[in-house]
């Protein structure tokens, strides 16, 4: 018998274990997780968020095109990107901040806590727990990839970037780089070792503290949804895939606002100092 085959027959039999234990178990542990959106934003306030952040962007454009310091031979993305540090005070702070204090991987330096492993995945791969016990449903078409997982991947998640897709998340595999989205279901275990929740909040300098130790210094062009995070909230912590991980390598998805209809205005992206 194969690797892969022992794998299978692997979460068959802890998929089945747990059937057997009983329904009433399940429903138990799902009392002891977060609820994903106890705290769900308005129409309105999403309405906002959306509105600050177009504006924004657009002061980066027009920082681009203004700015004669930028160079006309940088291309359309290192242009962004200069004019988008120029604005935003978090480039100031990422000279404190100690690159040994965190791990490298995929160009990008990730902050403490990032990558999780899978700990339950059903036979059908419908869904997948990982180790902080947060469960996460996966979109139809990529069960095929997650049934192929092991217990020993490094999984993270990271914002949807697919069109005309409802799931806001993907769980990234690091090891076979195998993408499937997802979206919350329930969050980390009320109190395990594994949950992370904010101790404090500096809203005026977008800094936030956690349970763990970790300071995060989060980007003024999210701050419209910085301003939604309050103390005790459980945070998972992500990796940041688009034009700015280069100085934003994480998220970090506020599980009390993310709702299904929110969740795109449910995380930050940051930066671990240390």
């Amino acid at each position: 018998m194969t690797h892969m085959q022992w794998n299978k027959l692997l979460w068959a039999a802890v998929a089945s274990l747990s059937l057997a234990v009983g329904g009433e178990l399940r429903a138990d542990d799902a009392e002891a997780r977060v609820a994903p959106g106890e705290r769900e934003l308005s129409t309105e306030q999403v309405a906002q968020i959306a509105q600050e952040q177009k504006a924004g962007f657009n002061q980066i454009l027009s920082k681009m095109a203004n700015d004669d310091s930028l160079s006309d031979e940088q291309n359309l993305q290192e242009r962004l990107r200069s004019a988008a540090e120029e604005l935003d005070p978090i480039a100031e702070k990422l000279d404190s901040v100690d690159p040994e204090s965190r791990i490298c991987g995929c160009g990008a330096y990730y902050g403490s806590g990032t990558f999780q492993h899978p700990v339950m995945i059903p036979p059908d791969g419908e869904t997948v727990e990982l180790m902080d016990g947060s469960i996460w449903h996966i979109r139809d078409c990529c069960r095929h990839c997650v049934r192929n997982w092991f217990p020993g991947d490094a999984l993270a998640i990271a914002p949807n970037d697919a069109w005309f897709s409802s799931y806001p998340f993907k769980l990234v595999n690091m090891d076979s780089g195998c993408k499937a989205e997802a979206h919350m279901k329930w969050g980390p275990f009320v109190g395990g070792p594994y949950m992370r929740w904010i101790l404090a909040i500096d809203y005026y300098n977008q800094e936030i503290w956690l349970n763990d130790g970790t300071h995060w210094c989060a980007t003024s062009m999210d701050s419209s949804i910085f301003r939604q995070f309050l103390p005790d909230d459980t945070i998972i912590v992500g990796i940041n895939q688009d034009w700015q991980a280069y100085r934003l390598p994480n998220i970090l998805i506020n599980v009390n606002l993310c709702s299904p209809k929110n969740a795109p205005y449910s995380y930050v992206r940051a930066v671990a100092s240390f």
